[in-house]
Protein backbone atom coordinates (compact mmCIF):
# COMPACT_ATOMS: atom_id res chain seq x y z
CA UNK A 1 0.00 0.00 0.00
CA UNK A 2 1.29 3.11 -0.96
CA UNK A 3 1.34 6.29 2.15
CA UNK A 4 0.66 9.71 0.27
CA UNK A 5 3.27 12.44 0.54
CA UNK A 6 2.35 15.46 2.13
CA UNK A 7 3.46 18.43 0.14
CA UNK A 8 6.01 20.80 2.12
CA UNK A 9 5.37 24.65 2.64
CA UNK A 10 7.95 25.13 0.29
CA UNK A 11 6.02 23.73 -2.77
CA UNK A 12 2.88 25.50 -2.06
CA UNK A 13 5.50 28.97 -2.34
CA UNK A 14 6.89 27.60 -5.48
CA UNK A 15 2.78 26.85 -6.68
CA UNK A 16 2.29 30.07 -5.59
CA UNK A 17 5.32 31.74 -7.50
CA UNK A 18 3.90 29.87 -10.66
CA UNK A 19 0.24 31.45 -10.24
CA UNK A 20 1.64 34.82 -9.88
CA UNK A 21 3.76 34.88 -12.76
CA UNK A 22 1.30 33.78 -15.21
CA UNK A 23 -0.95 36.15 -14.12
CA UNK A 24 1.90 38.56 -14.46
CA UNK A 25 2.32 37.76 -17.91
CA UNK A 26 -0.99 36.41 -19.74
CA UNK A 27 -3.43 38.86 -16.94
CA UNK A 28 -3.16 41.57 -19.64
CA UNK A 29 -4.40 39.84 -22.55
CA UNK A 30 -8.01 39.19 -20.33
CA UNK A 31 -9.01 42.35 -21.57
CA UNK A 32 -7.98 42.55 -24.79
CA UNK A 33 -10.11 42.20 -28.04
CA UNK A 34 -10.01 38.90 -29.77
CA UNK A 35 -7.37 38.38 -32.14
CA UNK A 36 -6.40 36.71 -35.82
CA UNK A 37 -9.21 33.69 -36.27
CA UNK A 38 -11.56 35.09 -33.48
CA UNK A 39 -13.35 37.00 -35.67
CA UNK A 40 -14.22 34.51 -38.55
CA UNK A 41 -14.81 31.81 -35.50
CA UNK A 42 -16.49 33.42 -33.34
CA UNK A 43 -17.47 36.94 -33.85
CA UNK A 44 -19.05 36.43 -37.44
CA UNK A 45 -19.96 33.14 -37.13
CA UNK A 46 -24.01 32.74 -36.80
CA UNK A 47 -24.03 29.22 -35.96
CA UNK A 48 -22.02 29.95 -32.35
CA UNK A 49 -25.25 31.99 -31.41
CA UNK A 50 -27.53 29.54 -31.18
CA UNK A 51 -27.87 26.22 -29.82
CA UNK A 52 -30.55 24.87 -32.24
CA UNK A 53 -27.42 24.88 -34.74
CA UNK A 54 -25.22 21.99 -33.05
CA UNK A 55 -26.44 19.49 -35.53
CA UNK A 56 -25.53 21.49 -38.35
CA UNK A 57 -22.29 22.02 -36.83
CA UNK A 58 -21.68 18.19 -36.86
CA UNK A 59 -22.91 17.95 -40.76
CA UNK A 60 -21.53 21.55 -43.07
CA UNK A 61 -18.15 23.37 -42.80
CA UNK A 62 -19.43 26.33 -40.89
CA UNK A 63 -16.38 26.59 -39.72
CA UNK A 64 -16.50 30.33 -40.65
CA UNK A 65 -20.08 30.98 -40.16
CA UNK A 66 -22.80 30.99 -43.09
CA UNK A 67 -20.82 32.88 -45.36
CA UNK A 68 -17.58 31.00 -45.31
CA UNK A 69 -16.34 27.46 -45.85
CA UNK A 70 -12.44 28.65 -44.57
CA UNK A 71 -11.53 24.61 -45.21
CA UNK A 72 -11.60 22.64 -42.30
CA UNK A 73 -14.05 20.46 -40.04
CA UNK A 74 -13.71 20.82 -36.44
CA UNK A 75 -17.14 20.69 -35.09
CA UNK A 76 -16.15 20.11 -31.10
CA UNK A 77 -14.24 23.18 -30.99
CA UNK A 78 -17.32 24.88 -32.78
CA UNK A 79 -19.40 23.65 -29.96
CA UNK A 80 -17.57 24.74 -27.19
CA UNK A 81 -17.74 28.41 -29.10
CA UNK A 82 -21.36 28.24 -28.95
CA UNK A 83 -21.26 27.00 -24.99
CA UNK A 84 -18.68 29.87 -24.24
CA UNK A 85 -21.02 32.25 -26.40
CA UNK A 86 -24.49 31.44 -24.51
CA UNK A 87 -22.43 31.92 -21.10
CA UNK A 88 -20.19 34.64 -21.76
CA UNK A 89 -21.35 36.41 -25.03
CA UNK A 90 -18.31 38.09 -26.83
CA UNK A 91 -16.60 38.87 -23.62
CA UNK A 92 -12.80 37.71 -24.36
CA UNK A 93 -12.60 36.91 -20.77
CA UNK A 94 -15.18 34.36 -21.14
Amino acid sequence: MRRSIPLKPLTYFHIGIIIILSLAVYGNSLYGKFLWDDKILIEDNAYVKDFNNIPKIFSENIGGGAAREIGFYRPFSIVTYTIDYSLWGLNVVG
